[in-house]
């Protein structure tokens, strides 16, 4: 084993009371004194962040230890230097080192317990850490491993969707901080955290009295206020320090975040479009890829344009082409489409380097003790359970609270079935009942007749007519019940259910739907059974707004626009937030008129998209007058 020069100097002095002599009473006294000083240097080197040195030297320590408790706590200290230097398995391998066989004082079980937790959470058990996080005596630790046991607290606060607990562990942590750099990090986790917080929150953090927590809070209001003109931000910053002069970020943040004002305050020079232009969604990617271009040609022709450069990317090779696009310069990364590259590039980043904007959402699993909110990372995806909630929220806005839900029996209208049932009563609504039909026309009939109660109305006659053995008619009376329908369903579903409403009587039932129902394309004809429908859609598809990039795409992409009208607008949406990402995320509350929706980021840096809303009038989407609060997509955690 390679020993540092420390660990060599610790050594040494060891090495001389063995030369003395241990059978002289006058070594033996002096010899704790020794040992004292060499754990005092060895405690020294790893707050100044020499943990590969300090681990040498409390092994060294342990080996020449007379004392059992001694040499117990020395190995606990050695084990917890190599976690600090990220070496995990030799802190692995010496804590379980017969451990059991030498008695340990309160102080080293609690060490020990620390060291456990942090080997758990790197293995993947963030649960089984925070379990043994709790069952730590804290007051037993040292001033600087207390530090490191509210660190791994808040980074598992923050992984659970928790940044007030987070940001209060952090604060109160950052003075037991040892070295410069151990307490640069602690404030720049710090600023996420504060970023992320909602009002109510703040109150709660500032109510709380936390440590330094008024300076903080100002400068985050700094920030969002001036961060994107970056003169006002140095004059506002130097006035921060001239009132707070005495406060830890004073020194470790100006810096920082003036190299962030520096790029928001500009278009980024190099943009990357990581998609699968090879495969199955090949198609897919040119479309998203045209809109992006779409949206480059539509920029203000005064303002810088970056360049944008295209990688054909794959779940298998993402690592490779990521790594590529940020050395080839890239400012900024759009991609990738698919949900298994997505899961790999969080599989592989704990920090991206550049912002980075991926096109779908990371499955549950992949997230499985991992945390959701990375710095640089963005979430953006047409999400359809994202835009079932959005249909829930407006059916309940509208008034109704009792509905019927219609949905196709296949795996897609299962996951839309899930939505639906869960955010409606979530609302304070209730779904009465689920139906669910076959994509046939004899289906259809037979499943209004069951979500009406048509169906066992006519049982009873029958059965009646039996008893009775005579002839009698009867007209057909359906359920009181139901004030609004939910229909999930695609083009052809929903021109087959409408009529067989209205043929059941029901046409004074509204019905919603989400934007799978209309196939983006005008079609009086065949869209005329729909008249009534309220649907949540694109305004790109709705033509709520008057853009002009909807000529460049007819002009340019006419053909590929008919078929993936959903992906052009995607694409475009893609390019105008990745040069508004930084703002978005800082500032709560504000959003981007895309042609997807109204977009803003939420503290986790996923996009939330706001529809916009239409009802069938002869066979056409008329766009509605928006609401004062139009339902906002939230993100899902499933998308295909």
């Amino acid at each position: 084993m390679k020993i540092s020069c420390a660990a060599g100097r610790i050594l040494g002095l060891l090495a001389i009371i063995a030369l003395v002599g241990c059978s002289e009473q006058s070594v033996r006294q002096e010899q704790p004194k020794v040992i004292v000083d060499a754990a005092a240097d060895g405690l020294g080197m790893q707050r100044e962040g020499r943990y590969q040195a300090a681990a040498q030297a409390f092994l060294v320590l342990a080996e020449s230890a007379t004392v059992p408790t001694e040499a117990r706590r020395f190995r606990a200290l050695a084990v917890s230097a190599y976690l600090d230097a990220g070496q995990y398995d030799d802190a692995a391998t010496w804590s379980f080192v017969a451990p059991d066989a030498l008695p340990a004082t309160p102080p080293v079980n609690a060490l020990e317990l620390l060291n456990r937790a942090r080997l758990e959470f790197e293995s993947g058990d963030a649960g089984v850490a925070a379990t043994d996080l709790e069952a730590i005596e804290i007051r037993m630790l040292s001033a600087y491993h207390r530090a490191r046991a509210n660190e791994l607290r808040a980074v598992i606060a923050a992984r659970n969707g928790d940044p007030l607990t987070a940001a209060r562990l952090r604060l109160a942590l950052d003075a037991d901080l040892g070295s410069a750099a151990t307490r640069q990090a602690n404030h720049h986790a710090l600023w996420d955290l504060l970023l992320q917080l909602s009002a109510d929150q703040r109150s709660e953090l500032i109510d709380s009295a936390a440590p330094q927590v008024d300076g903080w809070l100002e400068l985050v209001d700094i920030a969002r206020a001036t961060l994107f003109d970056n003169l006002a931000f140095n004059n506002a910053v130097t006035t921060w320090q001239a009132r707070y002069p005495d406060h830890p970020a004073s020194i470790s943040m100006p810096p920082y975040l003036n190299q962030f004002s520096q790029r928001l305050s500009r278009v980024p020079g190099r943009i990357a479009l990581l998609l699968p232009y090879s495969g199955q969604f090949a198609e897919y990617a040119a479309a998203i890829r045209d809109g992006v271009m779409t949206a480059w040609f539509a920029s203000p022709s005064d303002t810088p344009r970056p360049v944008v450069r295209n990688y054909n990317v794959s779940a298998d090779d993402i690592a490779q082409a990521y790594e590529q696009a940020v050395a080839d310069g890239a400012e900024v990364i759009i991609g990738p489409l698919e949900k298994p590259a997505v899961d790999r590039l969080l599989d592989l980043y704990s920090e991206f380097a550049v912002p980075t904007l991926t096109l779908n959402l990371a499955s549950p699993d992949a997230l499985t003790g991992l945390p959701r909110t990375r710095p640089n990372l963005f979430q953006f995806a047409l999400s359809p359970e994202a835009e079932a909630a959005a249909v829930a929220e407006h059916v309940w806005q509208d008034g109704f609270g009792r509905v019927l839900l219609l949905t196709p029996d296949n795996a897609w209208g299962r996951r839309m079935e899930e939505t639906y049932t869960r955010e409606v009563p979530a609302l304070g609504g209730e779904v009465l009942e689920v139906v669910r039909y076959q994509s046939t026309p004899d289906q259809y009939a037979d499943a209004i007749e069951r979500g009406l109660n048509i169906d066992s109305g006519a049982r009873r006659v029958s059965l009646l007519r039996q008893i009775l053995q005579t002839q009698f008619f009867t007209e057909d009376r359906r359920r009181t019940d139901v004030e609004a329908i939910i229909l999930a369903g695609f083009p052809g579903d929903a021109r087959q259910l409408l009529p067989q409403l209205r043929f059941q009587r029901a046409e004074s039932i509204p019905v919603y739907a989400s934007s799978h129902v209309f196939s983006g394309t005008v079609d009086r004809n065949s869209d005329q059974d729909l008249d009534g429908l309220v649907i949540g859609d694109m305004p790109w598809l709705l033509r709520e707004r008057n853009l002009p990039v909807y000529g460049a795409v007819e002009r340019n992409w006419r053909e590929r626009a008919n078929f993936f009208r959903g992906m052009f607008a995607f694409g475009i949406d893609a390019f105008n937030l990745s040069l508004r990402l930084g703002r978005l995320r800082l500032q709560p509350g504000s959003s981007y008129n895309g042609v997807s929706g109204d977009l803003s980021i939420a503290p986790n840096g996923i996009v939330s998209r706001q529809l916009g809303w239409a009802r069938f009038v002869n066979g056409i989407p008329i766009p509605l007058p928006r609401a004062i609060e139009a339902p906002v997509i939230r993100p899902a955690l499933t998308v295909n």
